[in-house]
């Protein structure tokens, strides 16, 4: 189910997808996800991370100040709080130059091919490549998100969901904002 690319030589932007934090710490996903994508971004000085946090959590200004902790010494913008994969991508989408040619999404294995039309679609004059992690390694019972708690409910959920993402999908479901019951 997982989407991974091979990514190019020359890479613009790193998008690192969130998922959210407990009071403590990062969750299982969203610490995979930024360390992947850190590590990428030190292999290519040349791009940009963008990331943001998760805004239904209560505990929001963990996550920012984890991962901004984490991204210090790259280049890296926060683009402050996100609610939806579509709301993510619009959000990052504001900070992106208009020359950003090659865009690599860091993302959670479950959810790349759902992730990836959004992006795709949303950016389709430039080349947007999928970096997944495994979906066992984002696996999180603390996750305050509680369908991404264990893959073997997150993987269901998003193949439900992904014919609600073809066609102009995307774009609809950015009008209603669908977003992850938390407690």
């Amino acid at each position: 189910m997982s989407s991974n690319d091979r990514p190019p030589e020359k890479i613009d932007a790193i998008v690192v997808i969130s998922y959210g934090s407990t009071k403590t710490r990062l969750t299982r996903a969203s610490s995979e996800v930024a360390l992947k994508a850190a590590s990428l971004a030190k292999e290519h000085p040349e791009s940009t991370l963008y990331w943001g946090f998760f805004g239904k959590s209560t505990f929001q200004t963990t996550e920012k100040f984890l991962k901004d902790r984490l991204f210090r010494g790259l280049k890296h913008i926060c683009v402050g709080s996100v609610t939806s994969t579509t709301d993510e991508c619009e959000a990052i989408s504001k900070y992106l130059p208009n020359t950003t040619q090659n865009i690599v999404v860091v993302v959670e294995g479950c959810h790349s091919r759902r992730c990836m039309k959004v992006w795709r679609y949303f950016h389709q004059n430039s080349y947007v490549y999928a970096s997944s992690i495994n979906p066992i390694d984002g696996s999180d019972p603390g996750n305050p998100m509680w369908t991404q708690r264990h893959w073997i409910i997150w993987l269901p959920v998003n193949i439900i969901l992904i014919p609600l993402y073809w066609g102009n999908g995307p774009r609809r479901m950015a009008k209603v904002n669908f977003s992850q019951p938390t407690w």
